[in-house]
């Protein structure tokens, strides 16, 4: 999805209010490069964008197949679990 500035106050407002602590929040992005599908590469945030966006401990990124990654972040209060398979 694409949101405005406002919008993007909101959701990590939410996001924040509704994790549990431990909780994880896993995003899966589309690359910031070019594809024949989606958004316009301008648009598309990367793996440093998330994690300014949401301001939570962030695990590595991983790759999900040829066009889209998956970000996962805690909310462990500076501890961060190793994803599964790392």
């Amino acid at each position: 999805h694409q949101f405005s500035p406002e919008q993007i106050k909101g959701v990590r407002k939410e996001v924040v209010r509704l994790l549990r602590p431990e909780g994880i929040l896993a995003i899966v992005e589309m690359d910031k490069k070019p594809s024949p599908f989606g958004p316009p590469v301008s648009s598309r945030l990367s793996p440093e964008d998330l994690k300014q966006f949401f301001r939570l401990p962030a695990m590595a990124a991983r790759q999900a197949g040829e066009y889209f990654y998956l970000q996962c972040f805690c909310n462990a209060g500076g501890s961060v679990p190793a994803l599964p398979g790392t």
